[in-house]
């Protein structure tokens, strides 16, 4: 899937606020096993680390940059 589409699953899921900064990342295709139970914050962690990227958490909201 596309990390765009990934990262709108993980809002729904987990009701919190993510931004894709880079607008190269968001049609970035991975494939990524992710488990309900997890934080979202390890979740994203994981995203970042498969995709080359730095995640920061401002005033709740995740962005991946």
């Amino acid at each position: 899937e596309t990390l765009e589409d990934i990262v709108a699953d993980l809002q729904r899921v987990f009701k919190d606020s993510i931004e894709i900064k880079n607008v190269s990342l968001k049609e970035t295709m991975i494939t990524i096993s992710l488990n309900k139970r997890m934080r979202i914050r390890d979740a994203l962690e994981m995203i970042c680390r498969t995709t080359d990227s730095r995640l920061s958490d401002k005033n709740g909201i995740f962005t991946i940059e």
